[in-house]
């Protein structure tokens, strides 16, 4: 008795939480961190040996009501790219100037300077590449489950597996939206293992009562 209360209680509160976060969605959005929101990236050559925490403590110094994102360059170790949402020419100036002090070198703005604009990034352009190798391998577990699990009936090893599977998902988002969360590069690969977990947790579910059905049935006359 005491665990179907919890139980209800437990499922009142999942529906709430869904409920609570798509009214925020709809009315305020999810909270897109710097990397999906629009903003400025400077790029800079530096001519000689660097730290990034250097470059790190020098740009905090310039933009400190504004979030920032330094990364040193995949393709060229001597390229520092400074992302803020609004990179202004002074701000641009003060920047270079202290790298310039710091390091005893000067920086031609004309040729190791760039500052490109970045557009907001959609939310379905970051779930798209994810959209079909997810719907496949749904299928693929599903038509698996459906065959393996087919003495507990199709219709309810549909649901047993689909509804947590959705439910998660909705639950993850509205976390998110509710918590104000930054959406960032690891949104996906989380909201991944989320999917992956709800499906191992699905199918040992289903592992259990098909062996109670085989009991039953041992048992039965």
């Amino acid at each position: 008795m005491k665990e179907r209360k919890a139980a209800s209680i437990l499922i009142l509160i999942i529906i709430l939480v869904i409920l609570i976060g798509i009214a925020i969605t709809v009315t305020r959005g999810l909270n897109f961190s710097l990397i999906y929101s629009a903003n400025q990236r400077l790029d800079i050559y530096i001519s000689s040996e660097f730290n990034v925490s250097d470059i790190e403590q020098i740009a905090s110094g310039f933009f400190e009501k504004e979030k920032i994102y330094i990364q040193e360059s995949t393709s060229n170790s001597r390229i520092i790219s400074i992302t803020a949402r609004s990179i202004t020419s002074d701000e641009e100036d003060a920047v270079i100037n202290e790298i310039n002090t710091k390091y005893n070198i000067t920086i031609d703005k004309s040729q190791y300077v760039q500052l490109g604009t970045n557009a907001n990034i959609r939310g379905r352009d970051i779930i798209y590449p994810y959209i079909y190798p997810v719907l496949l391998a749904s299928a693929l577990c599903l038509v698996y489950l459906a065959i393996r699990f087919r003495k507990i009936g199709l219709i309810k090893v549909l649901a047993i597996v689909g509804i947590p599977l959705v439910v998660m998902q909705a639950l993850y988002l509205s976390v998110l939206a509710i918590g104000r969360i930054p959406i960032n590069r690891l949104a996906m690969p989380i909201a991944l293992t989320i999917y992956i977990l709800t499906m191992l947790a699905c199918t040992v579910k289903l592992e259990k009562m098909l062996a109670h059905k085989k009991e039953d049935s041992a048992v039965s006359p």
